[in-house]
């Protein structure tokens, strides 16, 4: 009698012993994870992403806990008990839904709706509500004891499969971020050496797009003619952005604020042919212009092309001291009383192609050297005017 109740005890032990180990291998299988400020509830199998699925999450007022929970209790048509006020039973009027999934933290759960509109939007009492037909899906699939990680976090980082980091962001509804710029900036602060991200350009896109998802904008060095530019450019989308004070290299004006950008394509279309691009390398990228040098006055300024290279009239015409007078229309100015027309016009300014400088003074010349990208313009001394220098 006594051997039968010890086999009898030793089958019990192992047979509940054993179903607890599969109830624990299956609870290990998975995983929720919720983050507030998305109103996103993933969940994992065996580590993998499982499904995503859109929440309403609690008020300001009565905002839903973070940390780490497990699901305790699975309750089907659950009755609501308010704080104040009487019991609401199953139906249509029952705000928890269908179904109620409640967690180790006493009156919190993930539970359906009765207002889908709700959904998104931080409106609950603490809990988080899912689409009626979601929390049917994950009501059969997850296990009592499912770990569920609540969290808030306002920046995500995701990396592409073609090694492209990508920024997601969302409203910090429980105003839990004094300063955005710094949580940024120590979120960003370990890719510096390997993805140099772009502050400016950062703060620019996302003053266009607060929320959402975008890509980190990568830092791209930016010479012109070889020499640094104060201010760099930048990959976004698979396209070269500029800092659009580079447009100041050719109208004289002051360049705009250094957080404006625009887009390499852009900026050719609006430069013509002035520039050459020689790309060294993914994240360099140097500008050639057309570079204009005044030996005898020591000035060097920069080009413009159409058909041949093109000087600034005006600075031309103050350079070597001649006399200009505004024509009647645009693209026309006498020089020293001759007429010149047909003058291509750039922000407002004049140009002049070098072929046409004997229209200005015969005596002036121009050097063209097409593979250093350089013009050097020069006024002939005539022998007289030589002799007497020499004297």
């Amino acid at each position: 009698m006594a051997l039968c109740f010890i086999v009898w005890l030793m089958t019990f032990f192992f047979l509940w012993n054993g179903d607890s180990r599969i109830e624990a291998e299956e609870e290990a299988k998975w995983r929720v994870k919720i983050n507030i400020p998305a109103f996103l509830l993933t969940v994992y199998h065996n580590g993998e992403e499982w499904g995503r699925f859109p929440v309403a999450v609690g008020k300001p007022e009565t905002p839903t806990p973070q940390g780490l929970f497990r699901i305790v209790t699975k309750v089907r048509n659950p009755t609501w008990y308010p704080k104040k006020g009487k019991p609401v039973p199953p139906g249509p009027q029952n705000p928890l839904g269908g179904y109620w999934m409640g967690l180790n933290l006493k009156g919190y759960g993930i539970h359906g709706n009765n207002n889908a509109r709700s959904i998104g939007r931080s409106v609950s009492n603490g809990c988080i509500r899912m689409q009626n037909n979601d929390i049917k899906a994950l009501f059969r699939t997850l296990p009592v004891g499912t770990p569920v990680e609540i969290e808030y976090r306002c920046f995500e980082l995701v990396r592409s499969p073609e090694n492209r980091l990508y920024l997601r962001t969302y409203p910090d509804i429980y105003h839990k971020i004094k300063d955005r710029w710094q949580a940024l900036a120590e979120l960003l602060a370990p890719l510096a050496p390997e993805y140099p991200v772009h502050d400016a350009a950062l703060r620019w896109l996302l003053a266009r797009q607060p929320y959402g998802e975008l890509e980190l904008p990568r830092w791209l060095l930016l010479t012109v003619d070889g020499q640094p530019f104060p201010e760099g450019g930048f990959l976004h989308g698979g396209q070269v952005y500029l800092p659009a004070a580079v447009n100041g290299l050719w109208n004289g004006e002051l360049p705009p604020p250094a957080e404006a950008f625009i887009s390499l394509p852009q900026f050719l279309q609006e430069s013509g042919e002035s520039v050459r691009l020689v790309r060294d390398g993914d994240l360099a990228l140097d500008l050639r212009t057309i570079r204009v040098i005044y030996p005898g006055k020591q000035v060097v300024s920069r080009g413009r092309w159409q058909g041949e290279p093109l000087v600034d009239l005006e600075q031309l015409v103050s350079i070597f001291e001649l006399t200009a007078t505004p024509g009647l229309s645009l693209g026309t100015l006498y020089i020293d009383g001759r007429l010149l027309t047909d003058l291509p016009v750039f922000n407002g300014r004049l140009w002049l192609g070098i072929s046409r400088l004997p229209e200005l003074n015969v005596r002036l010349k121009a050097k063209w050297d097409s593979v250093a990208y350089q013009v050097e313009i020069d006024r002939e001394v005539e022998k007289e005017e030589m002799f007497r220098v020499m004297k």
